[in-house]
């Protein structure tokens, strides 16, 4: 089982599937930090807004690794459960 590329394939698929998440969090700190530097005086309504969009993104990333983790144990179920 271990030598079929389709498992070490499916494994790095779903460990890496929240990673354009990421990039979206990096993006929106860099975002922010050029609107905050160009308009100081909406410094609290910026980091509001970016707080909130944030908050939901970590709700998402949580959701898939949670996800994740079920389809890991149910795998391990499956093949490593004593017959």
């Amino acid at each position: 089982m271990f030598r079929e590329i389709r498992f070490y394939d499916s494994y790095t698929r779903e460990l890496a599937s929240p990673g354009w998440l990421y990039l979206v969090l990096g993006a929106s700190l860099v975002v922010l930090a050029v609107l905050i530097i160009l308009m100081p005086e909406l410094l609290a309504y910026l980091v509001a807004a970016f707080l909130f969009f944030d908050g939901l993104v970590f709700l998402v990333i949580g959701w898939q690794l949670r996800r994740f983790a079920r389809l890991y144990s149910r795998w391990r179920d499956e093949w490593w459960s004593a017959p």
